[in-house]
């Protein structure tokens, strides 16, 4: 869900977005955050309030969408990762044992 960053009257707002994937200790794995601007009071006043909105909508999928897709792609690098330093322990004792 955005996160709100509302500025003074004729400011531009800013957005923010956040996903996190973390284990049971609360310890991060995987985090992506965008931000992006979006239309403020002085835009909705020049541009017409359909317009705007638009613009708010196009913007709040795009970047939420794009925040996601990295987040989710980072956590299988990182479980790719642990499975393949599982599978050079695994067979590093094995080899240890057949020595």
């Amino acid at each position: 869900m955005p996160h709100w960053r509302l500025s003074q009257k004729g400011m531009v707002l800013k957005m923010e977005t956040v996903a996190r994937f973390y284990d049971e200790n609360g310890v991060i794995i995987a985090e992506s955050i965008r931000s992006a601007s979006v239309p403020g009071i002085k835009e909705i006043e020049e541009d017409g309030f359909r317009t705007a909105f638009n613009q708010l909508e196009v913007t709040v999928l795009e970047t939420t969408d794009s925040t996601r897709q990295t987040a989710v792609s980072d956590l299988l690098r990182e479980l790719s990762k642990k499975k393949r330093n599982r599978k050079f322990k695994e067979t590093e004792n094995s080899q240890k044992r057949n020595t």
